[in-house]
């Protein structure tokens, strides 16, 4: 054999460069002499494979068309399409070498994977998901519903709805959901409070009470003729009239009501009208001037009857017919605002609330918000309008300055403010108040007691 290549075969028979070279020596040497220079410049070079590193095995059927390294053999049938990585050959793994680089022999046929022959393990075929079913729970949705509608209905509430703020006494601890709330009424000229009230909300023991203060009150106001409807006018009205009055209201009684509201004798006919009238008994026959119109006179019949704005009005402004006069008329004042009050939050009549509210507001001078107005008159339907007590402050008529006025019996007077007017948890004494009348034709301390006078009972 040719040896010029001085290629030396090892123990085995194969060529020391490379354990798959079968080539017999002078396989160079031949293609040599064809001026082929080996496989590198020869043959392949012809056809543009520049042997075998850039030719037939690399570029073409093996790696590009056929793609047996690329995808055959590395992508395809062994890596990818039944999973198999490539193996090292037997002789590899008796040499403890990696499998021959790519210039050695490959053989044509196709290596065979493990177990070639036996049906290929079949993958487990995924199993769609099961989605739990969510379990249905109406009466938890229920409980939902619930609580948003009511934090819905809380929100509104204290939107629409909102307690006055409560006067406030020194060394004295308020009673919870008790209001005082001064109510008075102006004459014509509107520097006068002919009517006084104080409208008294007890919810912890559901009670309501209208208490009169009777016009011509004596108070200390400095005035030759001191009465109580006077205040009003001589701190100019409006609201610094209404402050005063209830700075002489905290004096005469030893609290301060928690708000006002003055209004007009003309309210009477607007919020009747605005509730399509009141049904109320008339004690007496009264003839009366139209207040809306000078020149004509209401002859209004005793008995029930329903009243419409101008009849109303002219109920509640009567008095010369009374034998009485002030004290009577205020007790049918009384009474005509407690039928309306109970017909006002009656089913009824619910519809017309807007119309009523608006009447109300449009007629009052008041330190009250309408949230303010619209949680009383929530209270007052609350608590039931069924038994609202009717009060007058008890005293007497007495002259004074060639003037009659009212000298309230102090004693007495103050046994009503602790039962049914005061707001604190405890009692107003004797000193914290400064109840007036006359003795001798002076103003003195009053601490006297007497019955008040009943209208009620009083023969029309």
């Amino acid at each position: 054999m040719a040896t010029g290549n001085n290629r030396r075969r090892n123990g085995n028979g194969r060529n020391s460069r490379n354990d798959y070279d079968y080539r017999p020596s002078g396989y160079d040497q031949q293609y040599d002499d064809y001026g082929y220079d080996g496989y590198d410049d020869g043959y392949n070079d012809g056809y543009g494979y520049d042997g075998y590193d850039d030719g037939y095995y690399d570029d073409g059927y093996y790696d590009d068309d056929y793609g047996y390294d690329d995808s055959y053999y590395d992508d395809g049938y062994y890596d990818d399409g039944y999973g198999y990585q490539e193996q090292p050959s037997m002789a590899a793994r008796a040499s403890g070498k990696q499998n021959p680089e790519l210039y050695g022999y490959r053989s044509s046929r196709p290596r065979q994977p493990a177990g070639y022959g036996r049906e290929p393990a079949q993958r487990p075929v995924p199993q769609p998901s099961r989605k739990r079913r969510k379990k249905r729970h109406p009466f938890r949705s229920f409980l939902v519903f619930l609580l948003i509608l009511g934090a819905l209905g809380a929100g509104a509430y204290f939107l629409l709805f909102q307690a006055p703020e409560q006067s406030e006494k020194l060394f004295y601890d308020r009673k919870e959901n008790f209001y005082n709330i001064l109510i008075c009424a102006t004459d014509e000229e509107e520097m006068r409070t002919d009517t006084i009230m104080i409208a008294t909300l007890d919810r912890e023991n559901d009670t309501i009470a209208l208490t009169s203060i009777p016009r011509d009150t004596i108070v200390d106001n400095g005035q030759a003729v001191p009465k109580i409807n006077g205040v009003y006018g001589i701190a100019g009205g409006g609201a610094s009239g209404a402050e005063a009055l209830m700075d002489q209201v905290e004096v005469l009684l030893g609290f301060r009501p928690d708000g006002y509201a003055v209004v007009n004798y003309q309210i009477f006919k607007d919020l009747v009208d605005a509730m399509g009238g009141v049904e109320f008994d008339v004690p007496m026959d009264m003839e009366v001037d139209n207040a809306n119109d000078p020149d004509d006179v209401l002859y209004i019949s005793a008995g029930e009857q329903v009243l419409d704005g101008t009849m109303a009005l002219g109920v509640c402004r009567y008095r010369y017919g009374y034998m009485m006069a002030d004290l009577q008329r205020v007790y049918v004042q009384q009474s005509f605002l407690k039928a309306m009050v109970k017909q006002a939050v009656s089913p009824k009549k619910l519809l017309r609330f807007p119309a009523m509210y608006q009447a109300v507001m449009d007629n009052v001078l008041t330190d009250l918000s309408g949230g303010n107005i619209r949680y009383l008159a929530l209270q007052l339907l609350l608590a039931g309008t069924d038994d609202i007590q009717q009060n007058t402050l008890p005293g007497e008529g007495v002259d004074y300055n060639g003037a009659s006025c009212y000298g309230l019996y102090g004693g007495s007077v103050l046994d009503l403010v602790n039962d049914v007017l005061n707001p604190f948890e405890e009692d107003i004494s004797q000193d914290e108040v400064h109840i007036l009348t006359v003795s001798g034709g002076m103003l003195v301390e009053s601490t006297q007691r007497g019955t008040a006078f009943d209208a009620s009972a009083y023969e029309y």
